[in-house]
């Protein structure tokens, strides 16, 4: 809320897409289709220079809708505005909302793990982060209670349903 609600889109976008601080801060408006959905990541903005496309959630579209109508609609323009370090106000906004240890960056951990978690497959993940390499990729990836229990309850399914057979 007020001087800091700036990031709220910011912060929405960051951890349903996983891109990096420095793609979301070079975002311009002629990088998305709102209509369809996605953001278009140019390979100029990217650690490994390599372009992607991302969908938008229903929240990530809402949040940059409203955006775009509080704008000045110009498609050269940046996305969120901001042209300097936003980290002050990123650990106050933590601060406020009594979240100790969280960086910027980990809400792409965040993300990379969601994205695991709802069943999308790994190397689509990777697509969808910008990982060349499994090996980094993997840091990303978390396992939490929630995983823990995803897999425990996959694992009773595939038991349930899968015949009995003895091998020695």
């Amino acid at each position: 809320t007020g001087k800091r609600s700036h990031l709220l889109p910011l912060l929405i976008t960051a951890l349903d897409t996983a891109m990096r601080k420095g793609e979301l801060l070079q975002l311009r408006w002629s990088d998305l289709d709102l209509a369809e959905g996605l953001i278009m990541v140019r390979a100029t903005t990217t650690k490994t220079m390599t372009a992607r496309t991302i969908g938008m959630t229903q929240r990530v579209k809402s949040e940059l809708q409203k955006l775009w109508h509080n704008s000045m609609q110009d498609a050269d323009n940046l996305v969120f505005g901001i042209t300097d370090n936003f980290k002050r106000s990123f650990t106050s906004v933590c601060q406020l909302a009594c979240v100790n240890g969280f960086r910027f960056h980990d809400t792409r951990h965040t993300a990379a793990t969601r994205m695991i978690q709802a069943g999308m497959p790994p190397m689509q993940v990777m697509k969808i982060t910008g990982h060349t390499q499994m090996q980094t990729f993997v840091r990303y990836t978390n396992a939490n209670e929630q995983a823990a229990k995803l897999v425990a309850t996959a694992l009773d399914e595939w038991q349930n349903s899968a015949p009995m057979t003895v091998s020695e």
